[in-house]
């Protein structure tokens, strides 16, 4: 009986250490991994200028003395001064005493600067570093009357500019 004892401990070891190396060896698999760090993001900026932009606030018109029939034209540059393709517009408006009645005085863009050619100015495309050239007219209508005598007014040039990428 002892010697049955002994076989049946012994089997059972075998056994045990037979299932232990059988479930450790299912569990043996290669591995590997790989991390990239130090990834990084930037946005870009959408930054849009005219010419006579300055510290000094430099303006195009500053005219004095006008009279029915007179007209100035100015070169306007505007430059994509970003660092994204943009989509731009230009508003031009008169205001004041000369901007409005009958026969107001008035503003618009030429491509031309013998300003015979209208340009109109919505959804112009102006790569990074690109510039664009626009002419810029006022103009006091020859019908302007003695309603207009000793008034003023002003005139404002705009630009409004959004991304191109994804919009």
């Amino acid at each position: 009986m002892a010697n049955l004892k002994k076989t049946m401990a012994m089997a059972m070891a075998t056994t045990a250490l037979g299932a232990t190396l059988i479930a450790g060896g299912s569990f043996a698999i290669f591995t590997s991994s790989v991390q990239n760090t130090g990834n990084t993001f930037a946005a870009g900026e959408l930054k849009i200028g005219l010419d006579k932009e300055d510290a000094n606030g430099a303006k195009y018109f500053t005219l004095e003395n006008w009279a029915p029939g007179d007209s100035d034209i100015q070169r306007v540059v505007v430059t994509n001064k970003g660092s994204l393709e943009l989509r731009y517009d230009l508003t031009l408006a008169v205001g004041g005493d000369l901007g409005g009645g009958a026969n107001p005085v008035t503003i618009k863009a030429y491509s031309d600067a013998a300003g015979t050619t209208a340009l109109t100015v919505t959804d112009r495309v102006l790569a990074v570093g690109a510039s664009e050239t626009i002419y810029v007219k006022v103009e006091f209508p020859k019908a302007a009357g003695n309603e207009y005598q000793g008034k003023s007014g002003t005139a404002s040039i705009k630009v409004d500019a959004e991304q191109t990428k994804n919009n």
